[in-house]
């Protein structure tokens, strides 16, 4: 956002400087003050046209940095900014040699381009700017003083001290010394507004972090009340409800009988999943954290899951990354995360498909990415996935994946979903790899 700002802030300061200097070069020639008005228009005419062109490669660059690599589109915004620096003081040159060279004393300007691009970009490129600038100012008091280029003075200056290399090294040590100041100011205080900027962004990140760890304590806290209250209760009468079921089929003989049976089984089974989920979910184990190799731990996952796999008639594809992966985690998190997300990829392929697992690191990041050819979740479900209780699939109990993010939030990682109906979802999780 930084670099854009930058950007963006340098091409509506050269808009303002375009419509000042042709205002000045047109009074200018009015009053016949300027030997060249014509080579002054044309670089008038140069600057709008660059201006517009770096409006539309700073356009096309902010919609790709999207899409790539932050680090590498990063570097290229700090290369379209000296790009423009690069042209500005060329340009500004060239205009100074066109109005009196060394003798217009407007050279104060690089000072005042200085102060606008040294406040927002980091101090390399503040030094790289001040060379810059002391290199075209320098350039140009030679080529002037050893005549390489035409002298166009102004009417209203004296040229008594033109020709005197004194004046010359005076007027270029001065130059350099103050814009070294300069830049070295704006530098310093760019430097602290971005800390500040950073700090306050860090808080407001975090704020909003511990909001939603709240709001899910809460949330969580209500729920392991209800569960508290009713776990006990609920779980010996489902268990008497099961066992006579059992008993039941063991001497029933009739088909309609049994299959009533099974439906009476499966619901009580169904219960006390829920409540099981319920107390695990409110009550979270503490977590140990150990050396992990991720790897391993989705192979024994894939192991444990492989009849599931089989009877799914599902295609599994591994693209994991070729060194070991060993982050600080909880193996049994992982692992549980690991069956939830594997078992709901099956389910979301009642035909068959195509499961993808894939390992990369990114950003300090280890992320795990999970791709189904299921039927896909709508944007409107994709907003309430994580919410309890939410669940599109018949016989769920929309607790699953309620409990893939809590566990996740706890071991400081984040939880992806990018979904399109009737492709297929991508469940990508993120774990610091540090």
């Amino acid at each position: 956002r930084e670099v854009i700002r930058q950007q963006n802030n340098l091409i509506a300061w050269r808009w303002v400087f375009i419509l000042i200097f042709v205002i000045t070069l047109s009074i200018s020639t009015h009053y016949k003050i300027v030997q060249s008005p014509t080579a002054l228009y044309l670089i008038a005419g140069f600057i709008i046209l660059y201006n517009l062109v770096m409006k539309l490669l700073i356009k096309i660059w902010e919609i790709k940095s999207r899409q790539g690599i932050f680090e590498k589109w990063l570097t290229r915004g700090y290369f379209l900014n000296l790009l423009q620096v690069f042209l500005d003081y060329s340009t500004y040159t060239v205009i100074l040699h066109f109005t009196g060279g060394v003798e217009n004393p407007f050279f104060i300007g690089y000072f005042f381009h200085i102060v606008i691009t040294g406040t927002a970009v980091p101090r390399r490129f503040v030094h790289l700017y001040i060379l810059l600038s002391v290199l075209f100012f320098g350039g140009l008091v030679i080529m002037e003083y050893y005549q390489v280029v035409s002298h166009y003075p102004i009417t209203f200056i004296p040229v008594s001290l033109y020709n005197e290399m004194r004046y010359n090294l005076l007027i270029f040590f001065t130059f350099s010394a103050v814009i070294m100041c300069v830049g070295y100011v704006a530098s310093n205080a760019g430097h602290r507004w971005r800390e500040r900027e950073i700090n306050i962004i860090t808080v407001y990140e975090e704020l909003l972090r511990q909001k939603d760890l709240l709001v899910d304590e809460e949330k969580f806290g209500v729920i392991g009340r209800l569960s508290a209250g009713v776990a006990h209760e609920l779980n010996t009468p489902l268990a008497i409800i099961s066992g006579n079921a059992d008993l039941l089929l063991s001497d029933s003989k009739d088909d309609g009988v049994k299959k009533t049976l099974n439906i009476i089984k499966e619901q009580s089974q169904r219960a006390s999943r829920i409540v099981k989920s319920l107390s695990q979910m409110a009550r979270p184990s503490k977590i140990v954290s150990t050396e992990v190799n991720v790897h391993n731990v989705l192979e024994s996952v894939l192991e444990f899951l492989a009849p599931q796999i089989k009877k799914g008639n599902v295609e599994l594809i591994k693209k994991f990354v070729r060194e070991p992966v060993v982050i600080i985690s909880n193996p049994d998190h992982l692992q549980q995360i690991f069956i939830n997300l594997i078992t709901n990829a099956i389910q979301a392929m009642p035909q068959g498909g195509v499961l993808i697992i894939e390992t990369f690191i990114k950003n300090d990041y280890l992320n795990i990415k999970f791709s189904d050819t299921g039927f896909g979740i709508s944007r409107d479900d994709i907003k309430r996935i994580f919410e309890p209780f939410v669940s599109k699939r018949e016989g769920g109990t929309g607790l699953g994946l309620t409990i893939v993010h809590q566990l996740v939030s706890q071991l400081k990682g984040t939880v992806k979903v990018e979904s399109e109906v009737g492709k297929g979802t991508d469940f990508i999780i993120s774990l610091p790899s540090r």
